[in-house]
C-alpha cells in the first residue's frame, strides 16, 4: 500500500495519533518479499513499538517473520 492509503486507514481506525512514521510502498526502492524495506524501517526506528498493516497473506507472513505486530485490512 502507498503511504496515503495507509494514512487514510490509520485515520479511519483512529490510530494516526499514535504514529510517528508511516512507510508505504512509495517510500522504498524494492517491494517485499525483498528485505530492503524492513532494513529501511529498522534504520529509522530506534525504540518503541512497530505495527505492520497489510492487505495480503504475505504481509502477515512478513510481519510474523520480522516479529512485528500486524493488522490485516481488506476493506478500505
Amino acid at each position: 500500500m502507498n503511504t496515503k492509503t495507509i494514512r487514510d486507514i490509520l485515520i479511519r481506525e483512529k490510530l494516526l495519533k499514535n504514529c510517528k512514521l508511516i512507510i508505504g510502498i512509495d517510500k522504498v526502492m524494492t517491494p517485499k518479499p525483498n528485505h530492503e524495506p524492513f532494513k529501511y524501517i529498522q534504520s529509522l526506528i530506534k525504540n518503541g513499538k512497530s505495527l505492520y498493516i497489510g492487505d495480503k497473506e504475505t504481509d502477515q507472513q512478513f510481519a510474523n517473520a520480522a516479529k512485528l505486530d500486524f493488522i490485516f485490512v481488506d476493506n478500505f
